[in-house]
């Protein structure tokens, strides 16, 4: 894997590569598979794991016209916004309060299927009592059934898309009194 670190709004963003592929849009002739960010937010582990699973907290940071969370392996994701629409993940693995992945459709309406979908992986970590180490990765943008162009602008959208979440969730944990 490859990566390049670019400074963003939340911090530093990173944008990664797997493995080889003829005609990719990476260096080396690798497709762009995924973004990361990483930040911290003063929140204990617990409070953090909430602004993650319970939806009034995802309205406040990422779905804003409302969120259904069913935490559990199987269960269901649901982030509605006006002018995007609906879109459908399903949950594949949770370790409370430490990891949450999920399959996330790339279609409004449409559920979550090989070519039409990313992943989605939150990781937490409490770096001191009350801070807590948050990453963020979502890949597999190189699975899409898109063309080049179109991988590119996914992976372009869920960059800005996760950077200005991550700005919104930081500030969330800063203004939560818990």
């Amino acid at each position: 894997m490859s990566a390049s670190r670019v400074a963003s709004r939340s911090g530093m963003l990173e944008v990664f590569r797997f493995g080889e592929a003829e005609g990719g849009s990476g260096m080396g002739g690798e497709p762009h598979d995924g973004v990361r960010f990483e930040f911290e937010v003063d929140a204990p582990i617990a409070r953090a794991w909430s602004y993650l699973v319970e939806p009034r907290h995802v309205r406040a940071w990422w779905a804003f016209d409302g969120a259904i969370v069913d935490a559990r392996p199987g269960g269901r994701i649901e982030h509605r916004w006006d002018e995007h629409g609906r879109y459908l993940s399903i949950v594949d693995e949770v370790d409370a309060p430490r990891r949450l992945t999920y399959r996330t459709g790339t279609l409004p309406d449409a559920e979550p299927v090989a070519g039409a979908q990313t992943r989605v992986r939150f990781e937490l970590a409490e770096v001191v009592p009350g801070r807590t180490r948050i990453r963020v990765t979502e890949d597999g943008v190189s699975r899409l059934d898109l063309d080049e162009e179109g991988r590119r602008i996914q992976l372009d959208a869920a960059a800005q898309a996760w950077d200005a979440a991550v700005v919104l969730l930081t500030g969330l944990a800063a203004s939560d009194e818990g």
